[in-house]
């Protein structure tokens, strides 16, 4: 498959690095609790997890029950599930963007970013056991959606105000969510599929260092090195504003 290296939008970048998740050989793995409905098969590759969300004929319960795992296992900071949920969700949160754009003329990408970001937010505090709710990542994205909504009205509301600061003045950094950084530094090769996993699981998810070596099959000095070299490239690609 050819690589454009262009920058793409955040729910692009999204899309992509989903994409390449499910074409590459992976450890992650669902395993669905023992309830009589789906197949037989209770473990799950990410292939298979993508076709029960997205594929026809697909029995309403047995995508629930797909997705409220999906859930779990993001809100346990379980490396790439955050990137999971969201890729998964990609045509809805797509969907919600153009409603953005449509409502609130302005800058798409940053509307994608704060609409992930609140996405993000609804799968940490949504309640997969109320059986109310018939579509977990619909409600999910439409709380996202609304949370976006209310800000952008604020935002139109509020008063123009003196700057605070010189107009000539670097303006702050936006700040966004790891796993989104991560997954855009893989995409644009700034760091490997193998860096971003160093990364994550010794910062965000506060994996053992024996744990992370033995998984990766390295000495610790390697590790070492080869998080160091890549937490040095991501500072660099930053600052250039490359991400």
């Amino acid at each position: 498959m050819s690589v454009d290296t262009d920058i793409e939008s955040p729910l692009e970048t999204i899309k992509y690095a989903f994409a390449q998740m499910r074409e590459m050989p992976s450890e992650m793995t669902l395993r669905l609790p023992p309830v009589p409905v789906g197949p037989i098969n209770r473990v799950m590759d990410l292939v298979q997890i993508y076709e029960a969300v997205h594929g026809k004929d697909v029995d309403a319960a047995f995508r629930a029950l797909v997705w409220a795992q999906v859930i779990r296992l993001a809100r346990r900071k379980e490396t790439g599930w955050f990137l999971v949920a969201a890729g998964l969700a990609y045509p809805k949160l797509v969907h919600k963007s153009q409603m953005l754009a449509a409502n609130f003329p302005g800058d798409t990408d940053e509307d994608q970013a704060d609409l992930i970001e609140a996405f993000l937010a609804a799968v940490r505090d949504i309640d997969v056991e109320d059986l109310s709710i018939p579509d977990l990542a619909a409600t999910a994205a439409w709380r996202a959606y609304t949370a976006v909504r209310r800000e952008r009205r604020r935002e139109v509301a509020a008063p123009a105000s003196m700057p605070l600061a010189s107009e000539s003045a670097a303006p702050a950094p936006e700040v966004e969510h790891v796993d989104i950084l991560l997954a855009r530094a893989v995409r644009l090769q700034v760091i490997t599929a193998d860096e971003a996993e160093y990364i994550g699981r010794s910062y965000l998810e506060d994996t053992p260092i024996e744990e992370i070596v033995a998984w990766a099959g390295i000495s610790r000095a390697s590790f070492f090195r080869y998080r160091t070299a890549a937490e040095t490239r991501l500072v660099a690609a930053i600052r250039e504003g490359r991400l």
